[in-house]
């Protein structure tokens, strides 16, 4: 056959049927190596959704904690705290003796910001994020600095309020065990 081809001067025609035949043997596998890159790019955009998707559940458990603490565990602390120093400027006001009052004062303003900041948070817990980015996004950008709003002041109280009326492990005594 090839002799015929060569002998017919059909060399140039044989050429570019071999090189057809070449681009279309390769053209399948080109596409399969697109069709794996998209499926490569898919997956990877569907990691990013579900991981996006996990940071935002797990942001907004913790922050359903912190504000579970707050209100059970922090506020009620404080609160006796606040009632016990009321109670002794009461009586030493009962005697006649001189006394400040900025200590009760300090928890007083200390208790209604961190009261104020849980309120904040909680609503921004009732957003409802369009899409799992936007949400992921919106639970980082505005959850997570309120979170930070309510622990501060909790670690403002811890620092005041007395340690037997302190219900969680303070910092020292987790440094120092005691």
């Amino acid at each position: 056959l090839q002799m015929r081809l060569l002998r017919t001067g059909t060399s140039a025609a044989v050429a570019s049927v071999y090189d057809e035949l070449v681009h279309e043997l390769s053209n399948p596998l080109g596409a399969l190596e697109i069709n794996a890159s998209l499926v490569t790019d898919l997956l990877a955009s569907a990691r990013t959704a579900v991981g996006d998707a996990q940071r935002a559940q797990t942001i907004l458990t913790e922050a359903n904690l912190v504000i579970r603490m707050a209100r059970t565990v922090i506020f009620p602390a404080a609160m006796r705290y606040q009632g016990e120093l009321a109670g002794t400027c009461a009586n030493l006001k009962a005697i006649g003796h001189d006394f400040k009052m900025a200590s009760l004062e300090d928890v007083t303003t200390k208790l209604r910001a961190m009261q104020a900041e849980v309120d904040k948070l909680e609503k921004l817990l009732a957003h409802e994020g369009g899409d799992t980015l936007a949400h992921a996004k919106f639970m980082c950008d505005k959850v997570l600095p309120a979170m930070s709003a309510v622990r501060s002041y909790a670690d403002a109280l811890e620092s005041v309020v007395a340690d037997d009326l302190w219900p969680l492990p303070s910092y020292q005594e987790m440094l120092f065990i005691r």
